[in-house]
């Protein structure tokens, strides 16, 4: 991809606060091979017409986690986060995931939960992915929610996945 060594640096950034954002693109490819990092800058794919975007996928030996992303009226979007696409999500602010098997009520009990903490939704998206029969709760909550509640949320729930962003 065109502009890929540059975004190196400010996502090194964004995965571990030890790196420098100020740091430059080697710095960077430095910083991910001495933590085992492979990084792989593939081709851009433009039959699949994703536009400006940018795809990327983090892989270890247990797991994969991709994420797309664009600039959508100046603001940085996620537009897909593994096979949950359209999202079009800020990435800013305390955000909840829940990967579940798709049910009714799944999302009633979420934020229900939130609601029982005194926790305010700012947004909530819930695609769904018809391969899987999954679906992923995507909340925008107005503050932070301990580790312990979003356990007992995941549990509650009997999500695959649970995790917050907090930026």
């Amino acid at each position: 991809a065109k502009f890929a060594k540059w975004m190196t640096a400010p996502i090194c950034a964004g995965l571990s606060g030890d790196f420098d954002p100020y740091l430059d693109a080697k710095d960077a490819q430095e910083f991910l091979t001495t933590r085992g990092v492979e990084l792989v800058n593939r081709p851009a794919d433009d039959a699949k017409n994703y536009g400006e975007s940018i795809t990327i996928d983090l892989v270890s030996a247990t797991d994969k986690v991709s994420v797309r992303g664009t600039i959508t009226e100046g603001k940085m979007m996620i537009s897909r986060f593994n096979d949950f696409d359209r999202l079009y999500l800020e990435p800013a602010g305390n955000t909840l995931f829940f990967e579940y098997t798709d049910a009714p009520g799944v999302i009633a009990k979420l934020s229900g939960a939130l609601s029982a903490k005194g926790v305010n939704i700012i947004d909530i998206r819930a695609p769904q992915n018809l391969k899987s029969g999954n679906s992923l709760a995507v909340i925008k909550v107005c503050s932070d929610i301990s580790d312990a509640d979003l356990k007992a949320m995941k549990e509650s729930v009997g999500a695959v996945k649970a995790f917050k962003f907090n930026a």
